[in-house]
């Protein structure tokens, strides 16, 4: 819905209905009025930032690659962009990452984090699943996940919180990515939090092939930061679940 001249102060029973339905104010809208408004560039923008996991219990041990492979474009062929590339199947334990869950670890467990190094204007996400040439292998992939965006790396205070995403499964043959669109947010840190794999209730694995995000739209420029405060209005998005 687009709103235009003033915003009205909306009402608490207001803001509850909205985060009845996954869309939630930021805890304050002067953290979205103060967001640093960034020089022009070409768009996209497309970001490879550093990942890490954190478990919530239990422990990961790779099996297979590694982590580094989900961000450094490993796997990644053809024309365009890389948010327009494929990801290449295949055996190579250079495109890949898979890990083996201990300690009554689950896929729920999983927190994939990633790391811009500083705060960037984000409103896209995109995910290539698990692609082995191993159609069985493909199950360790990610299901349901839920992705937070915060400036702190703890996301004790995110700015943005999705609802539960899905992400098809992997096929053992190459595939495109999946997109994932959302309000544009400054963030320095995103957390892909895991529910489930493909493979069996409770599986003992996890695996990604690749994953990139990016900024696909202009922001409105404002020296006052008003435009980026309108944008928070219209959509920004942040709520707090189990980290």
């Amino acid at each position: 819905m687009i709103f235009g001249g003033i915003y009205p102060k909306l009402p608490m029973n207001t803001l509850k209905s909205l985060s009845g339905v996954g869309i939630v104010f930021a805890g304050t809208v002067s953290a979205i009025a103060g967001m640093t408004v960034l020089p022009a560039q070409a768009l996209p923008i497309i970001y490879n930032p550093t990942p890490t996991v954190t478990m919530n219990t239990g422990s990961f041990s790779t099996n297979f690659g590694a982590l580094v492979n989900t961000a450094n474009g490993n796997g990644l062929t053809g024309t365009g962009n890389a948010l327009q590339q494929q990801h290449v199947a295949g055996e190579s334990d250079s495109n890949f990452w898979s890990a083996t869950l201990g300690g009554g670890a689950t896929p729920a467990d999983v927190n994939l984090d990633f790391n811009f190094g500083s705060p960037v204007l984000l409103d896209t996400l995109a995910l290539w699943n698990y692609n082995v040439s191993n159609t069985t292998a493909t199950d360790r992939g990610i299901k349901h996940f839920t992705l937070i965006l915060s400036n702190n790396a703890n996301f004790s205070s995110p700015v943005y919180v999705s609802g539960t995403l899905t992400l098809p499964e992997g096929t053992a043959t190459n595939i495109p990515a999946t997109i994932f669109s959302f309000p544009v947010i400054q963030a320095q840190y995103a957390r892909l939090d895991v529910a489930s794999n493909w493979g069996p209730t409770g599986g003992s694995n996890i695996g990604l092939s690749e994953v990139r995000f990016a900024q696909t739209v202009p922001v409105p420029e404002s020296s006052s930061g008003l435009g980026l405060l309108a944008l928070g209005l219209l959509g920004t998005a942040a709520a707090f679940r189990r980290h």
